[in-house]
């Protein structure tokens, strides 16, 4: 680097560009993206339950014309200070990012942080921050108990990175996909987490009410302790949900003792069941760095001597 970096003025130069005059934007790329997949996917008729968490093609349809760019700008909104920070830009530098994906969907939060990243170092390239020679190496982990899904996530990665041919600064070195449900996967993750490195962002956005009704509040505070201690040291926890389950968010905040804040949003409009340009959403979040990992020695503890069986991992790198 030549000079150093400011971190508002940074926030603002990426700001600008997903986020002109304050109104959440898809970049053209993204745009052709969602509409190549919108195209070939059958349309119709879903439950809401199926457009949330998709088990069809017509599933997958509605999700990704309804709910998959409030989801990405959700995500860039709450992940955007995080991108800027020191923890964040130190592992810039040293060109290595693992991404964890729980319940991913079509990888949604994959592609958004993907993009982010891309405008970054857009950014800090062209102001001399970064040698136009960085490249940035990713490993994603997508996991997801649908199958259509984990194979829309797979494809919608693949696409993007042929889509953005100019991306020759982030190199997707590992596309890993497991079809077996957090938190019974833990074990396959902390493997995974030893053989690739600690995971350096952890989603778990709009997972908490299926986690909740296959446990309790409490069930699922304990198994995120555990994935806690997967994340690396100046990495993020990610938890979003929508603005109708406060109450279980301020719950689960106050039990793993993490910060739960109201976020509000304006977006331009995408979906073709709303008509208007843009609308502002509300939804609630909680984004924080690993605490101490008082719960590594027994998750590690309980991992098999053998390595996981990688026929449960298909990989799409």
């Amino acid at each position: 680097m030549n000079r150093p970096i400011n971190t508002k003025e940074l926030k603002e130069l990426v700001l600008d560009v997903i986020c002109p005059s304050g109104i959440w934007q898809l970049s053209q790329d993204i745009e052709l993206l969602l509409n190549r997949h919108l195209k070939k996917l059958p349309s119709g008729d879903v439950t809401d339950q199926e457009a949330r968490f998709p088990t069809t093609k017509q599933g997958i349809h509605v999700y990704l014309d309804k709910f998959f760019t409030r989801h990405y700008f959700q995500l860039q909104n709450s992940l955007i200070d995080y991108f800027v920070s020191d923890d964040f830009l130190e592992k810039v530098l040293n060109g290595r990012l693992t991404i964890l994906d729980i319940r991913c969907g079509p990888a949604v939060f994959s592609i958004a942080a993907t993009e982010m990243l891309n405008s970054l170092i857009s950014i800090m390239t062209e102001t001399g921050l970064l040698s136009h020679r960085k490249k940035v190496e990713l490993t994603y982990v997508l996991n997801d108990i649908s199958p259509i899904c984990l194979g829309t996530a797979k494809q919608m990665l693949n696409d993007y990175f042929e889509i953005g041919r100019n991306m020759h600064s982030i190199i997707p070195k590992v596309i890993l996909g497991i079809d077996r449900g957090f938190p019974l996967n833990l074990k396959q993750l902390g493997r995974i987490a030893q053989n690739y490195g600690s995971f350096d962002i952890i989603s778990l956005a709009y997972v908490i009410i299926p986690l909740v009704e296959q446990s309790n509040i409490s069930g699922v505070a304990d198994n995120i302790f555990l994935l806690e201690n997967l994340c690396s040291e100046s990495g993020r926890v990610t938890i979003l949900v929508c603005k109708f389950i406060e109450n279980i968010i301020r719950r689960l905040g106050r039990i793993v003792k993490v910060p739960v804040r109201q976020m509000e949003y304006t977006q331009r409009v995408y979906s073709s069941e709303n008509t208007n340009e843009t609308f502002t959403y509300l939804y609630y979040e909680s984004v924080y760095k690993p605490r101490v990992k008082f719960y590594a020695k027994r998750l590690y503890d309980s991992l098999p001597n053998q390595a996981v069986a990688f026929a449960e991992i298909t990989s799409a790198a």
